[in-house]
């Protein structure tokens, strides 16, 4: 009997070594870009979202192929469209609320704003969170945002 019980210890001792509680999850960051996938008015869209500044963002359109290479640019209270050498530029949006590069704004904006308090889990190699709103986001290993996933409006 007294031998099952210092067995019984030994074990646990085993189990449990080296569990100190460091497992916890890095706190989100930005890299240069993260890949973006939403839907909207039934159709989906990708894009790369790339914060290139507190007060830049750029996105740019990856899918559909009628899309592809569409940039939409924001620094400060100025916004841009461009394609190919092509450029429009204005002050303030004139872009419908239920937009595409709308909803990817409000995306960017709230991972700015929220990253902070943002819990990550592991997810696989990464680390992810499935209940922000309207959005998922995965990681890598390191808490560097790798892909987000939304809805439109």
């Amino acid at each position: 009997m007294k031998k099952a019980a210092v067995s019984a210890a030994v074990i646990m001792i085993m189990l449990t070594a080296g569990c100190t509680g460091q497992n916890t999850a890095p706190k989100l960051k930005f890299g240069s870009s993260v890949d973006c996938s939403i839907s909207c008015g039934g159709r989906d869209y990708r894009c790369k979202l790339s914060l290139v500044s507190d007060d830049t963002e750029k996105i740019t359109m990856t899918y559909p192929q009628s899309v592809e290479g569409v940039t939409f640019g924001r620094s400060g209270g100025n916004n841009t469209v461009s394609m190919d050498s092509l450029l429009c530029r204005s002050e303030g949006s004139f872009l419908p609320d239920d937009s595409v590069p709308v909803r990817a704004e409000e995306i960017i904006r709230y991972l700015k704003k929220n990253r902070e308090e943002i819990k990550l889990f592991p997810d696989g190699d990464g680390y992810g969170n499935d209940d922000l709103p309207g959005m998922k986001i995965r990681t890598d290993e390191n808490g560097t945002l790798a892909e987000v996933t939304a809805s439109g409006k």
